[in-house]
């Protein structure tokens, strides 16, 4: 039940649902007035959330702010959560990574510079079918591929989304008997959430975020008063990250 809330509150919380909501009602008003306000209010709202200079500052705010690798401590494992890898999951295909590949790509860079012995990759995948891989068990596929023993790999393949990567690395990790320290690796707008759920299984987890969306600033005519695709998908990810993170606090998983 969890799951399908969430999914369906990923689409109320989408900033082109509620513009074209408030398009297809100015159509059908009939008081001029309210056809003109709704109007008003979507162009209003596109302007906004469109933007992405303001996506991007926005961005810059909740993002969990950049670790440097040289200064980073050892620590015995690092946990990569999911969520790098698209459909389809079959065994016989490529795997379609998308951009938070990153997640992956920095652990394998850790690991050859000794800053951490093992990968415990977590996630079987939110949208996993019957004949797919568990997307942990695609990752693992390639962290062999990079050069990482299979030795100094695990993988936790039950979990859906951030709580459970959270509940079963911790069930892994007891069953493993390992110890710490610890490093969380994920994307930097995701981290809070990670962060609160893994405290609330008892971890003790370090962040090393990654995939950082904002870039450099710009402050171009099309930047900041062009409507762009680019800042609704970046004001849509935010927004459903920041409303997964107060949900994810209300139900006490974070």
């Amino acid at each position: 039940m969890f799951f399908f809330l969430s999914k369906t509150l990923q689409y109320l919380t989408m900033p082109l649902v509620w513009i074209t909501i408030l398009m297809i009602c100015s159509l059908f008003l009939k008081k001029a007035a309210f056809k003109k306000k709704t109007l008003l209010a979507a162009i209003i709202l596109l302007m906004l959330f469109g933007s992405d200079f303001l996506a991007k500052e926005a961005m810059r705010l909740w993002e969990t702010p950049k670790v440097s690798m040289k200064s980073l401590p050892h620590h015995n494992t690092a946990i990569v959560l999911g969520g790098i890898i698209s459909p389809p999951k079959k065994a016989d295909e490529q795997a379609n990574f998308n951009r938070a590949a990153n997640r992956l790509l920095i652990a394998v860079q850790l690991f050859k510079m000794g800053k951490i012995d093992t990968i415990l990759v977590a996630g079987g995948g939110s949208d996993i079918k019957k004949e797919d891989l568990a997307e942990s068990e695609q990752l693992k596929r390639y962290l062999i591929y990079c050069g990482v023993p299979d030795s100094s790999i695990l993988i936790e393949k039950r979990s859906k989304n951030t709580m459970e990567n959270a509940r079963f690395s911790r069930l892994l990790i007891d069953q493993q008997s390992m110890k710490g320290p610890f490093l969380i690796i994920t994307s930097a707008f995701h981290m809070k959430r990670a962060l609160g759920c893994f405290n609330r299984v008892g971890l003790k987890v370090d962040p090393f975020p990654v995939d950082y969306y904002p870039g450099e600033r710009s402050f171009s005519f099309a930047q900041l008063f062009i409507p762009s695709e680019d800042g609704l998908t970046k004001s849509t990810l935010l927004i459903h990250e920041i409303v997964g993170y107060l949900v994810y606090r209300l139900m006490g998983y974070a």
